[in-house]
């Protein structure tokens, strides 16, 4: 799981938090991105992974006070089965 969570990073996003739920086979990540695109795109290769299924954004939204404007967004994913 982290490594499909590092696979799919690349330098305009920033993970900040992991929160797996191992029993309910569920991950929630928080993550920060210098730009909407980045952010979608980031979602995206998430779900391309063999390790995730069901990736959605939950959340989102444009860090006002920094001067970049970065948005920070949540999502969350199953682990697929190993069967």
């Amino acid at each position: 799981m982290i490594e499909a969570v590092e696979a799919a990073s690349s330098s305009e996003v920033t993970v900040l938090q992991l929160q797996p739920e191992t029993q309910q086979r569920n991950l929630r990540l928080t993550a920060e991105a210098k730009n909407r695109e980045a952010m979608l795109r980031y979602v995206r290769r998430l779900g391309e992974t063999r390790v995730l299924s069901g990736v959605h954004l939950v959340n989102h939204h444009v860090l006002v006070e920094d001067p970049s404007r970065p948005i920070q967004f949540g999502v969350q994913a199953a682990f697929r089965s190993n069967r």
